[in-house]
């Protein structure tokens, strides 16, 4: 079976006893309950990595609570696959993921604050950054599951970390024309949601 993120929790599912060498592995595994909370590194352009912190600090500073962005990306992930196994839309989230993958010739970066735009061609690299992020373990899962059936019914094989970083960046990319009053509801209504 193919695996869909780092952490391969579908096949410890499917398979618990896989790489076990000793009986205590065999013990420890059965009978000591796993962490609730697992991490992912996530690989995400810088750019939508520093507007994700720029709007942090704002609704930090807004409404007198730190946001960091672990708790933003954690929210709108979780939105995603609740939206997702509520409504059932394998299609919309394979459109969703396939759209980031198309054959893009030039990618156009403006610099809104000196009037300028950047054109970055396909054989040059975007800058990136590595963050590791905690997530429920049970939200990984899901997202490994829907990988899967994805996967069976497209034949378009993804990581939950790709995942994590195709929302994030769509999120961010949808708040284009927005102004910051409307992108700050909209996150603190979707972290909102994962309070509650």
């Amino acid at each position: 079976m193919k695996t869909y993120s780092s952490l391969d929790l579908l096949g410890e599912k499917l398979n618990p006893y896989r790489e076990l060498e000793t009986l205590w592995d065999v013990i420890r595994n059965r009978f000591i309950p796993k962490t609730k909370d697992v991490h992912l590194d996530i690989e995400i352009p810088i750019m939508t990595y520093l507007r994700t912190e720029t709007y942090c600090e704002v609704i930090s500073e807004e409404i007198g609570i730190s946001i960091q962005s672990e708790h933003f990306l954690q929210a709108i992930y979780e939105s995603f696959i609740f939206k997702f196994y509520r409504y059932q839309q394998h299609k919309k989230a394979y459109e969703l993921l396939s759209n980031y993958d198309g054959d893009c010739k030039e990618l156009i970066i403006k610099d809104y604050q000196s009037n300028k735009e950047q054109v970055i061609t396909k054989n040059e690299k975007i800058g990136k950054k590595v963050v590791s992020f905690r997530f429920k373990r049970s939200l990984i899962l899901r997202g490994e599951l829907l990988l899967a059936e994805i996967d069976e019914r497209y034949h378009l094989a993804y990581t939950v970390e790709r995942l994590v970083e195709i929302i994030w960046m769509d999120f961010i990319r949808n708040t284009d024309g927005l102004s910051e009053k409307k992108v700050i509801q909209n996150i603190l209504s979707i972290i909102k949601e994962e309070l509650d």
